[in-house]
């Protein structure tokens, strides 16, 4: 809106500069007209260079519909645990949840992570010495198992 104002003001001024000594003297018809000519030619092309540009301006602007904000399905929450290596152990005279260490190696990227104060060794049935970590613990620090 401003640029087709100062256009439009732009134009007149140069076209009653133009006509002003036209009309002062009186001349031929022909130094009347030239200026006359002139100006409506100077009008001409500052009109069809703003159209240009208006015309630009709408080519450029792309709108894009994009979908709502979904999660990466690449990405996974590093503190849901495997179901699978869940286990529930005899120990003495109770049952024990913990994540057996094999399996988790296994299933679980991101063993390291896991806080080292979680880690046990639970003795199983048949006097097995189980390593892994303790579900408690791990539920305590945030961690939770998968739904599957």
């Amino acid at each position: 809106m401003r640029n087709t104002i100062i256009t439009t003001v732009c134009a007149a001024l140069i076209s009653t500069a133009l006509v002003q000594p036209a009309f002062a003297e009186t001349q031929k018809s022909r130094d009347v007209l030239l200026p006359l000519l002139f100006g409506a030619a100077t009008i001409y092309i500052l009109k069809e260079r703003n159209d240009r540009k208006k015309e630009r301006a709408r080519t450029r602007t792309v709108t894009v519909d994009r979908d709502p904000v979904r999660p990466n399905p690449y990405r996974f929450d590093r503190k849901v645990l495997p179901a699978n290596c869940f286990k529930r152990v005899l120990d003495w005279d109770r049952k024990i949840g913990f994540f057996g260490l094999r399996c988790l190696n296994k299933n679980y990227a991101h063993v390291q992570t896991l806080p080292s104060e979680c880690r046990t060794r639970i003795h199983g049935e048949n006097g097995k010495m189980r390593k892994g970590f303790s579900a408690r613990c791990l539920r305590r620090n945030g961690f939770r198992m998968s739904s599957s």
